[in-house]
């Protein structure tokens, strides 16, 4: 995980979360992204969410202009990672707390499930 944005949705108790992440793929294979997901630990509950659409994401960085500070290309479902190749991406996900309960999180898991292999599971 290599950088975390969030931003508050009004008169909800809810953030907004763009993440960057930094995948490699070490084997002499390709490899297709089949979910990317997100979990989110306050220390008293765990919440979790799928990446959001493309489409809907473009959306969301036009209504809150903060969360695409450090954006990079999207990172989606069924994208290839090539055999031997490093990928960097953003994805965006939600969850039900205020800016102030996820500013203190005991951690974020994104978890990438790539089809017919292990997830990958980055913990911050």
């Amino acid at each position: 995980i290599d950088d975390v944005v969030s931003v508050a949705v009004p008169q909800q108790d809810m953030v907004m979360v763009a993440i960057n992440i930094t995948l490699h793929n070490n084997a002499n294979k390709p490899s297709w992204i089949h979910t990317i997901k997100a979990t989110l630990d306050t220390g008293k509950d765990k919440f979790d969410d799928d990446a959001s659409p493309a489409v809907d994401v473009q959306r969301y960085f036009k209504a809150f202009p903060d969360l695409k500070a450090h954006a990079l290309p999207f990172l989606m479902p069924e994208e290839r990672l090539d055999a031997k190749s490093e990928t960097v991406g953003t994805f965006v996900v939600s969850f039900p707390v205020s800016a102030e309960a996820f500013a203190a999180r005991k951690s974020l898991t994104v978890t990438v499930a790539p089809y017919d292999e292990v997830p990958l599971v980055i913990k911050k």
